[in-house]
C-alpha cells in the first residue's frame, strides 16, 4: 500500500471566493459604489458555490482517521496522535481566547444603548418581560418611539441566562458560535485530510471575525447576529443526518430565530423524500411542527392569535421607516441602510423615482419573492439533474452548497440591507469549506 496525495485547486478558489465575500463586507464594503459593490459581493458568494459543485459528483469516503491522520511534517515534531491533538484544541483554545479579548474591547467601544442601536435593547426587553411573567408579544416603549416586537423566540430566548447572571449578552452570542464550530472541528478531525490542514481550516473562523473586529466592527458591537449564523451553523451539520432530531431541532431554531431559508426548506424535504423515502421526510416535518407548537403557538401565538398580523404589519412599516432619509442625515441623501453597498434594494429606490416610495419597496418586495422561489425550484431541478447524472452524486454537500447559494439571492435582493444580517450567508462557508479538501491522502494500492 503507498499513500498518494490528491490536489483540489477548486478548494482553494472556494478560500478565495470567501474572501472576496468577507472583503465587501469589511474593508472594501461599498468601495465601488452601490451597484457594483453588491455585485462583487455576490460573485464572491456564487463562485463559493460554483467551486464548491466540483466536489458533487462523489460521495465523501471513509479514508485516514483519527487514529491514524497522516501528517505533511508536524509528525517529526509531534509523533504521537494524541499530541496532535492536543496541539489542535489547544489552539482553537487560545484562539478563542485571543479572539475574546478583541471582542472585549469592542464591546467596551460600542455601549448597549437604544439611541446608538436598539437591537440588545430589544432583547432586554423581551428577556426581562418572560422572566417577570409578563406578556412578551406587546408594544415596546423607547426614549424617542416605540413599536411592535416581532423577533421569534429563538432571537432572544438564548439571552435569558445573559439577563439571570448580568452577562452581557453579546457573549452568549460568541459562545454559541464557539459551541457550534467544537461540533464542526471534530468532524473535521475525523475526515481524510492532513492534519495541517485541519489545523489551518480550523483557523479560519477566527480570521473572519478578526476581520470584522478590524474593519467592520460595529457589526459585532451592535448587534448579535452570531447567535443566528450558530443555528445555521447547526443546520448544515445537521444536512443529510440519519438522526430525526439532528435534523429538526436545528430547523426549529433557525424557522423560530432567522428563517430566511423559509423557500429553500421546502425543498430540502423534498429532497430528504428522494434520498430516505417519505416515511422519514414526513416524520421530520411531523417534529417541526410539534417544536412550532410547543415553542411558539402554546407559549405566545395562543395568547393573542393575531400576533402574527400585528407582527407583519409592524414589520412592513420598520421597512419603510428605513426606506426614508433619517433625521440624522444630511439633506438629499440616501436611505442609510440601502446605502451601504449590500444588496439591490438601491436599485428599485433611485432607478423609479416616478412612484412613491411604497411602491418601489413594493416593487422590490416583488422582486425578491419572484426570485427566492426561481432559485428554490432551480435547486431542486439542479438536484433531480445531478442525482440522474452522477451516480456517486454527494446530497450531503449538494444540500449545504443550495443553501449557501439560497441565502446569498436572498440576501442581494434583501430590501433591509442591515450590515450584521450579511454575517450569515458569509459564515456559512465555513462549512464548505471543512467539507471540500484541498490535500487529500489516500491509500492506493501500487504494483
Amino acid at each position: 500500500m503507498k499513500k498518494t496525495t490528491t490536489f483540489s485547486i477548486t478548494a482553494l478558489f472556494i478560500l478565495v471566493a470567501t474572501f472576496v465575500e468577507l472583503s465587501f463586507q469589511t474593508s472594501q464594503i461599498n468601495k465601488f459604489g452601490v451597484y457594483w459593490s453588491p455585485t462583487i459581493w455576490l460573485l464572491g458568494g456564487l463562485l463559493c458555490c460554483f467551486f464548491a459543485s466540483f466536489h458533487l459528483p462523489t460521495k465523501e469516503t471513509q479514508g485516514t482517521t483519527k487514529q491514524d491522520k497522516a501528517s505533511l511534517f508536524i509528525h517529526w515534531f509531534l509523533p504521537a496522535q494524541w499530541m496532535r491533538l492536543v496541539l489542535f484544541w489547544a489552539s482553537f483554545l487560545l484562539a478563542t481566547l485571543f479572539i475574546g479579548d478583541k471582542l472585549a474591547d469592542v464591546f467596551i467601544e460600542h455601549p448597549i444603548d437604544p439611541l446608538l442601536s436598539d437591537v440588545i435593547p430589544s432583547m432586554q426587553l423581551y428577556v426581562k418581560r418572560f422572566l417577570a411573567g409578563e406578556k412578551v408579544y406587546t408594544e415596546m416603549f423607547f426614549p424617542r418611539w416605540s413599536f411592535f416586537p416581532t423577533y421569534l423566540p429563538f432571537m432572544w430566548a438564548p439571552y435569558i441566562p445573559a439577563e439571570i447572571f448580568q452577562i452581557d449578552y453579546r457573549w452568549t452570542a460568541y459562545l454559541f458560535f464557539m459551541l457550534a464550530l467544537v461540533f464542526w472541528n471534530r468532524r473535521l478531525l475525523s475526515k481524510s485530510i492532513y492534519f495541517e490542514e485541519a489545523l489551518l481550516k480550523m483557523l479560519i473562523p477566527f480570521l473572519m471575525l478578526g476581520y470584522f473586529i478590524l474593519y467592520n466592527e460595529s457589526t459585532l458591537g451592535f448587534a448579535i447576529e452570531l447567535t443566528a449564523v450558530s443555528y445555521y451553523l447547526m443546520l448544515a451539520f445537521s444536512l443529510g443526518s440519519k438522526r430525526l432530531w439532528v435534523i429538526a431541532i436545528p430547523i426549529i431554531c433557525c424557522l423560530l430565530s432567522r428563517y430566511a431559508f423559509s423557500f429553500w426548506l421546502p425543498v430540502y424535504v423534498l429532497i430528504l423524500w428522494a434520498e430516505y423515502g417519505f416515511k422519514r421526510a414526513f416524520q421530520v416535518g411531523f417534529l417541526v411542527v410539534v417544536g412550532l407548537v410547543l415553542f411558539y403557538v402554546i407559549p405566545f401565538l395562543s395568547q393573542d392569535w393575531q400576533l402574527l398580523s400585528k407582527g407583519a404589519e409592524a414589520y412592513n412599516n420598520a421597512i419603510l421607516g428605513q426606506w426614508k432619509i433619517q433625521t440624522w442625515q444630511a439633506p438629499g441623501a440616501l436611505p442609510h441602510h440601502l446605502n451601504q453597498g449590500l444588496s439591490y434594494s438601491i436599485f428599485f429606490y433611485l432607478e423609479f423615482p416616478e412612484l412613491a416610495v411604497t411602491e418601489r419597496l413594493k416593487l422590490n418586495k416583488i422582486v425578491h419573492l419572484a426570485v427566492s422561489l426561481g432559485s428554490s425550484l432551480f435547486i431542486l431541478a439542479a438536484y433531480f439533474f445531478m442525482r440522474k447524472k452522477w451516480p456517486n452524486f454527494n446530497f450531503k454537500l449538494f444540500s449545504l452548497v443550495s443553501l449557501k447559494l439560497y441565502l446569498v439571492i436572498f440576501y442581494s435582493l434583501l430590501y433591509v440591507p442591515f450590515s450584521y444580517l450579511y454575517q450569515l450567508p458569509l459564515f456559512l462557508s465555513i462549512p464548505i469549506i471543512y467539507e471540500t479538501v484541498i490535500l487529500n491522502p489516500s491509500r492506493k494500492t501500487t504494483s
